[in-house]
């Protein structure tokens, strides 16, 4: 079962190319102006909902070839772009972005858990995740803070429970093929402002 309803008064584009398997579907698209579904997509509904998109006005989801989707959940707000390459593994993982956010997942990458774990990923307004091709993701967190920026490598892996968190106006760059084991946690700062005491201005990041 798929629903989709459009509209021409929007700039969102939904598209998702063939050979998509993608389970337990519900798909919001009360403000689109383009939806395109590849050919040969499996899409199976079912009453638990365990997967559904939003996306915004202006904004764009683009899913590649062969990618495969089940259990979590895609929102996209306004004017935020999500381009995910080819034959990438979702599994259990709920990935929120903001309004001006921007991610693009490399091809082959898979983020996927056990039944009762989850990869949280969330990118605040203006932030920017670009993660390379060939990477594998276990359950954890990554956030991306308002105009921050996390950039990861082809081939990166990672362990259960990470946290990968870059805070506002702040960046994590990690290279190619780079492994971590678990419980990993990463922050751009320790969260805690330093003021000076003449001038009452911000001084860190």
């Amino acid at each position: 079962e798929l629903d989709v309803v459009s509209s021409s008064n929007a700039d969102t584009v939904l598209e998702i190319e063939k050979q998509c398997c993608i389970q337990y579907l519900t798909m919001i698209t009360s403000k689109y102006s383009v939806v395109r579904m590849g050919e040969a997509g499996n899409y199976e509904g079912d009453i638990s909902n365990n997967v559904y998109w939003k996306v915004g006005q202006e904004s764009k989801l683009k899913i590649g070839y062969g990618c495969s989707f089940r259990c979590g959940h895609i929102v996209v707000q306004r004017n935020a772009n999500a381009l995910i390459g080819d034959s990438c593994v979702f599994y259990n993982s709920e990935i929120n972005m903001e309004n001006d956010a921007y991610m693009l997942i490399g091809a082959e990458t898979k983020m996927q858990t056990g039944v009762y774990c989850k990869v949280d990923c969330r990118v605040q307004q203006g932030g920017t995740l670009k993660i390379g091709s060939r990477c594998i993701f276990s359950n954890g967190q990554i956030f991306v803070w308002k105009n921050a920026v996390i950039s990861i490598g082809k081939n990166f892996s990672i362990e259960k429970g990470y946290g990968l968190h870059a805070l506002p106006h702040t960046n994590i760059l990690i290279g190619d093929d780079c492994m971590f084991s678990w419980e990993i946690q990463l922050l751009s700062s320790d969260a805690h402002s330093i003021f000076d005491v003449i001038t009452g201005e911000k001084i860190n990041t």
